[in-house]
């Protein structure tokens, strides 16, 4: 069995699968294209048991930030679509776990757990 994906590993995946610069997709800015990718790797890394601070940690940003990014991943079509994106390559990657759930089906589980 693999060991899961460091969160580096998963925002590189993200910069990737995007094609923005890893510079750029984790830089200060606002811009609604970048927040989602940003939350997609957030949503992926907590997905893979990653504590808030620790995402935070690596992509240098407040761990209530990440919560929020989180929650923001959880709720949005368009979001657990660039998350499963992102899965999806980590597995093609030799650092993601043999069996990967959808992105779809951990957060209904996630859903289900309160």
């Amino acid at each position: 069995m693999r060991s899961r994906p460091t969160v580096r590993k998963i925002m590189s995946a993200s910069a990737q699968v995007s094609e923005i610069p890893r510079q750029t997709l984790y830089g200060a800015s606002q811009k609604q294209i970048y927040a989602r990718w940003r939350f997609a790797a957030m949503l992926v890394a907590d997905l893979h048991g990653h504590s808030a601070a620790a995402i935070g940690r690596a992509m240098q940003k407040d761990h209530t930030s990440v919560l929020h990014g989180i929650q923001r991943g959880k709720g949005s079509p368009e979001i657990r679509k660039r998350a499963a994106e992102i899965s999806v390559h980590l597995l093609r990657v030799p650092t993601g776990p043999e069996l990967h759930p959808t992105i779809t089906e951990a957060v209904k589980r996630e859903g289900r757990k309160k």
